[in-house]
């Protein structure tokens, strides 16, 4: 085992995690998985995602020391971060949590995909209303694939910024880390004074306070993919300037 961090996600939305560490921990070394094959999610049973989750943390193991769940979906239905089989495992839901204490008394939207909010909101285990009275879930089934898939959300952003504002809240929290890539396109339709939070942030202040803590690296990222995807590839360079991006083919 290295003393590497890992994170996976079902595609391109785990990189917003990846780059919130990246800059927290600039010198430290990554290993990012890309399920491409079974994107999205956030439509599976709660059985399949945990299933294709404990999958995943297997292929990570051997080379990492730290895995961070860099999905929401797979976090609501594993819980809270947790030790398995020796390796430190970060799930979403503390940085969630961390966000939603940060402002309490703000009336927010909680944007994600539909099997996040039946384990958030509707579930014997969790109810995030208890920690915030104000927040409103907002299902969105299709967001994180139009994301992936790069369909234009110039023609979808209006539909999903009318269901926030319909909400009457002041800025919306990410429940799936896919969605901070759909800002640039919701801030056109959505007031100058709303708010996007995104839990990413806290998620790398919670690696850094990881004891023992990780020793520093190079910097390099590796990521491994079990299907080509040029999308993918651009939203590497795009959102982590990286230009030439070293990509593993895992095979099934």
């Amino acid at each position: 085992m290295q003393n590497v961090i890992g994170l996976f996600d079902s595609g391109s939305g785990g990189l917003s995690v990846l780059k919130a560490l990246r800059t927290a921990l600039p010198e430290i070394d990554f290993v990012y998985f890309a399920d491409l094959l079974r994107c999205p999610y956030g439509q599976r049973s709660q059985e399949e995602i945990r299933s294709i989750s404990f999958e995943n943390l297997s292929f990570l193991k051997s080379m990492c020391s730290t895995v961070v769940i860099a999905c929401h979906t797979s976090s609501s239905v594993l819980g809270p971060s947790f030790l398995w089989q020796d390796l430190c495992v970060i799930t979403m839901l503390e940085a969630t949590l961390a966000l939603l204490k940060e402002h309490a008394h703000t009336p927010l939207a909680f944007m994600a995909t539909p099997t996040t909010i039946t384990q958030l909101f509707h579930s014997e285990n969790w109810n995030l209303k208890q920690h915030h009275p104000n927040l409103q879930p907002l299902s969105c089934p299709n967001l994180a694939k139009e994301i992936e898939d790069s369909i234009h959300l110039e023609n979808t952003a209006p539909c999903y910024a009318q269901a926030l504002l319909s909400k009457g809240v002041q800025g919306v929290v990410y429940g799936c880390t896919h969605y901070p890539f759909s800002e640039p396109f919701l801030s056109k339709n959505l007031p100058s004074s709303f708010r996007y939070l995104d839990p990413a942030d806290y998620i790398a202040q919670q690696v850094k306070t990881l004891q023992p803590p990780i020793p520093w690296g190079t910097g390099k990222v590796t990521f491994y993919l079990n299907q080509a995807s040029e999308t993918f590839v651009q939203n590497v360079r795009q959102f982590l300037k990286i230009q030439e991006p070293q990509i593993i083919y895992k095979n099934n």
